[in-house]
């Protein structure tokens, strides 16, 4: 019975470490488009904005996981050419959070039109929001990883998922 007491008290108290936190994200963006021509820089000018309402705005974990997670991107973007009807925007992307320090992204491509609305459509693919995504799940994955014993992997798991539908995407540079 004393066995059985005690795998109850430890199985509570194991639930009450991963399930007992409420996350929060919140995320500065900065976007860098000094080499470009003034015309597609004007194009890119919303996305800070646009970026911040997008990650801010929506709860990234499915429970109740009690982490504030404060990080800030910033986007370089280097280049533009046209692809079709589209413009292709590259540059390196660095997303940074205490916790998880430093992730540097020295080669990521995106599509955008001014004036893109921005939405979680998982599982649609988009090229700028999945990077987006995809880093913002490595950062929460990383701070759950210094609470818990593996506490990140569901979030690796779905950063993980994400770069397997950029490898196989339109726009494959940098994944």
């Amino acid at each position: 019975m004393k066995f059985f007491s005690l795998n109850l008290l430890l199985g509570g108290l194991l639930l009450l470490a991963t399930n007992g936190f409420a996350q929060s994200f919140t995320a500065q963006i900065a976007l860098q488009a000094d080499r470009l021509q003034p015309q597609d820089q004007e194009i890119l000018s919303e996305i800070p904005r646009a970026l911040e309402d997008y990650i801010n705005n929506y709860r990234w974990a499915d429970d109740n996981q009690d982490i504030k997670v404060k990080a800030r991107i910033n986007i370089i973007v280097e280049t533009v050419t046209t692809r079709g009807s589209e413009k292709l925007f590259r540059g390196q992307l660095l997303a940074q959070s205490e916790a998880a320090g430093n992730f540097l992204d020295k080669a990521c491509e995106f599509p955008y039109i001014e004036g893109q609305f921005m939405e979680h459509q998982r599982p649609v693919f988009n090229s700028l929001l999945s990077i987006i995504d995809y880093y913002i799940y490595v950062l929460l994955g990383t701070e759950m990883d210094t609470y818990i014993i593996k506490g990140g992997t569901p979030f690796f798991d779905r950063a993980r998922n994400i770069c397997d539908e950029g490898l196989i995407s339109n726009y494959s540079l940098g994944w």
